[in-house]
C-alpha cells in the first residue's frame, strides 16, 4: 500500500496541504472522554446520519470533540451542559459508520496514522441535517487553547468569569449536471455556492443567545432558479434560550423565542432540508424539556420566506404548532410520539368544485427505530385530519423498513429494504380530499436524488445498501420502484408541488425506477467531498404526460465546516 499511498498522495495532497493547517498537529490519540448519548448515524449527541448518510446523513447526533486526558477530577463546570442540545435520531436507511481502529481521514491515510474513530461535534460526511446550534463543543473545555486546532480555539472561550462563546461556520459548493431537469426536458448544469457563520454566546447555565448568517448564491442556471437556491445575504437563524426551570434530577425547562430550525424524527416530516442550498427555517416559540432518555418539544412557529436579494420575511398567514415526544429505552433505540398542526389560510388549494382556498391539517404519528444490533427496523405511520377548501381531509402514510448490519465483516456492509406508502385522491371533485401532505420533509433524502418524487401519492419500494471500503470513505447505493398509489392524482416532487398529472388516469401509475449511487470522501476532519450519480428509468405515466425521456443526475459537492 505504500508505493499506491504515495501516488494517491500527489492528488490528495495538493487539496490537504492547503487546509492542513486547520488541523491539529500530530500527537498520540488521547484517551477519549465518554461522549453524550445521542441517535443519529453512530449516534452521539446530534451532529447525524441521521453524520446524512444520504446520506445526508450519517450521525445526526453530534459526537464530541476528544479532550486531553485529565490529570485531577474536577468539580463539574457552570458551562457543562451549555448549550442545551438535541439528540436526533438517524434518518431511515442512513449508514451507520463503522467504530474500529483504522484511516477516519483521507489525510490519516495518507499519513499512515490509524486511530479508533474521532470524536467531532459534525458526522464523517458532506451533508450535515444537525444544526449548527446543536454542535457539541463541550469537551473542548478540558483541552487546553494551545493544543487546539486553529478552528478549535474559536469555541468555548471564556468571557470573564460568567460568559462563555463560540464561532463557526461552513463553506459549500455543489456543481450538478441534470438530464431531463424536473421532466422539463430541459439538462442543466450548474454551481451552487454557500458560506454560513455563527456566533454562539451563553451566560453560565441560563441564557443563550444564537445568530446564524447567510450567503447562498447559484450561477450558470438554465432553468429558472428554485426557490432555496439563492439568498444573497441574511439572517439565517437568531434566537434567545432562557432555562425556566428543574424537575427532577436531570430532566430542564428552556423556552426558545426567535428564527430558529426545526429537525424531529427521522425527518420525514420536519427536517430544514440540508440538500437545499438556502435550509428551512421558523420564526416562532418554542418550550423544550431535555434529559438522558426523555425529550419534549412544544412550539408554535410561521415559516420563513426565503427572499433573493431583500431581507427574508415571515409568512404570518401559516401557522405551524407542534408536540412531539422522544423516548431512548437504550442505546440505539428510539420512539417519537408526535403531533403536528398546519393551518394555512393563503388561497394556495383547490377544492372540490376548483374552488380556492386555505386548509387545516392535523398530523398523529409514531416512529420506532433500533439500529444498534446486527438486525435494524424502522417503522413510521401517521394519519391526517383536518379541512382542504370545502373538503375534509382523511390521509396517511406509511413507512417500514428492515436492515441488516454485518458490523465484524469487512467494509462494514450494510442492507435495507423498504416500502414506502403515502396516499392519493383517487377523486378530487368529492367531499373528501386524501391525499397525504409531507409537510416540512426532507424529500431529497428518501425517494430518490433525481428529485421528482416526494411523500404524496407514491408507492416506493427500495433497496440500500452501504459499505466502508475505507473507514473515510462512504459509499450507497438505492435501487426504488416508483408508482402512484391512485392514477387520477398527481406525481408530487420533494417540496410538495404536483409534477404531472393525468385527470382520467388512463396514463397509469407506472413512474419508474431510480438508481442512486454515492461516495463520500471525509479528506480531513474539517472536510468533504460526496460525489454521485442518479438515474430515473421512466415509467408509463411520465412518458403519457409530457417530456417522457429518462433523468440522469451527476453532482460533485466539497465542503469545509469549521
Amino acid at each position: 500500500m505504500k508505493p499506491v499511498r504515495s501516488v494517491f498522495g500527489l492528488c490528495l495532497g495538493s487539496l490537504l496541504a492547503s487546509t492542513a493547517w486547520g488541523q491539529s498537529p500530530a500527537t498520540p490519540i488521547p484517551t477519549p472522554l465518554p461522549t453524550i448519548s445521542s441517535p443519529i448515524g453512530s449516534e452521539s449527541v446530534l451532529p447525524l446520519p441521521p453524520a446524512m448518510s444520504a446520506i445526508p446523513l450519517m450521525e445526526s447526533v453530534p459526537q464530541t470533540v476528544s479532550p486531553a486526558p485529565a490529570t485531577e477530577p474536577k468539580s463539574p463546570s457552570v458551562f457543562s451542559k451549555m448549550p442545551p442540545l438535541q439528540t436526533v435520531a438517524l434518518p431511515g436507511g442512513a449508514p451507520i459508520p463503522p467504530t474500529n481502529d483504522g484511516y477516519y481521514t483521507g489525510l490519516d491515510w495518507l499519513l499512515d496514522q490509524a486511530g479508533p474513530p474521532p470524536k467531532s461535534p459534525f458526522p464523517r460526511f458532506a451533508l450535515v441535517p444537525f444544526s449548527f446550534e446543536n454542535s457539541n463543543y463541550r469537551p473542548l473545555d478540558s483541552v487546553p487553547f494551545d493544543e487546539r486546532d486553529i478552528w478549535e480555539s474559536l469555541k468555548r472561550i471564556p468571557v470573564g468569569d460568567d460568559w462563555m462563546f463560540s464561532m463557526g461556520g461552513e463553506f459549500r459548493w455543489r456543481y450538478a449536471d441534470e438530464t431531463n431537469s424536473r421532466l422539463t426536458g430541459v439538462r442543466n448544469t450548474y454551481d451552487l455556492f454557500r458560506t454560513r457563520l455563527y456566533g454562539d454566546l451563553y451566560y453560565r447555565d441560563r441564557f443563550r443567545f444564537f445568530v446564524e448568517g447567510l450567503f447562498a448564491e447559484s450561477v450558470n442556471q438554465n432553468l429558472p432558479f428554485n426557490a432555496v437556491d439563492i439568498n444573497r445575504g441574511d439572517i439565517h437563524e437568531a434566537f434567545a434560550d432562557l432555562r425556566l426551570f428543574d424537575f427532577g434530577e436531570d430532566h430542564r425547562v428552556w423556552v426558545r423565542g426567535g428564527r430558529q430550525e426545526l429537525i424531529y424524527g427521522s425527518q420525514r416530516l420536519l427536517s430544514p432540508s440540508e440538500w437545499g442550498n438556502v435550509r428551512r427555517r421558523f420564526d416562532g416559540v418554542k418550550l423544550y424539556e431535555r434529559s438522558e432518555k426523555w425529550d419534549l418539544d412544544l412550539w408554535v412557529t410561521s415559516p420563513v420566506l426565503n427572499a433573493t436579494n431583500s431581507l427574508d420575511s415571515t409568512d404570518r398567514n401559516v401557522v405551524f404548532t407542534g408536540a412531539w415526544n422522544t423516548f431512548r429505552p437504550a442505546k440505539g433505540h428510539y420512539i417519537d410520539l408526535y403531533y403536528l398542526n398546519l393551518d394555512n389560510t393563503n388561497p394556495v388549494s383547490v377544492g372540490a368544485g376548483g374552488r380556492r382556498g386555505g386548509h387545516n391539517i392535523s398530523t398523529f404519528g409514531f416512529r420506532a427505530l433500533s439500529n444498534a444490533n446486527a438486525w435494524m427496523y424502522d417503522v413510521e405511520a401517521a394519519w391526517q385530519t383536518g379541512r382542504w377548501v370545502n373538503q375534509d381531509i382523511s390521509a396517511a402514510m406509511f413507512s417500514g423498513g428492515v436492515g441488516y448490519h454485518w458490523k465484524e465483516r469487512p467494509w462494514n456492509p450494510q442492507l435495507w429494504f423498504f416500502y414506502d406508502f403515502a396516499s392519493g385522491d383517487n377523486d378530487p371533485l368529492s367531499g373528501k380530499h386524501t391525499t397525504f401532505n409531507h409537510l416540512y420533509s426532507f424529500g431529497h433524502f428518501y425517494f430518490g436524488y433525481n428529485d421528482v418524487v416526494g411523500r404524496q401519492n407514491i408507492h416506493d419500494f427500495n433497496v440500500q445498501f452501504a459499505l466502508y471500503p475505507s473507514e473515510w470513505i462512504t459509499t450507497q447505493a438505492q435501487f426504488h420502484v416508483f408508482h402512484l398509489a391512485e392514477a387520477r392524482d398527481a406525481l408530487y416532487g420533494p417540496v410538495g408541488a404536483p409534477l404531472r398529472r393525468d385527470i382520467t388516469g388512463r396514463a397509469g401509475t407506472d413512474v419508474g425506477q431510480e438508481l442512486d449511487w454515492i461516495v463520500n470522501f471525509h479528506l480531513t476532519k474539517h472536510q468533504d467531498l460526496l460525489i454521485g450519480y442518479s438515474h430515473l428509468f421512466t415509467g408509463d405515466f411520465i412518458r403519457a404526460t409530457g417530456a417522457g425521456g429518462d433523468l440522469d443526475t451527476i453532482y460533485v459537492q466539497y465542503n469545509y465546516r469549521w
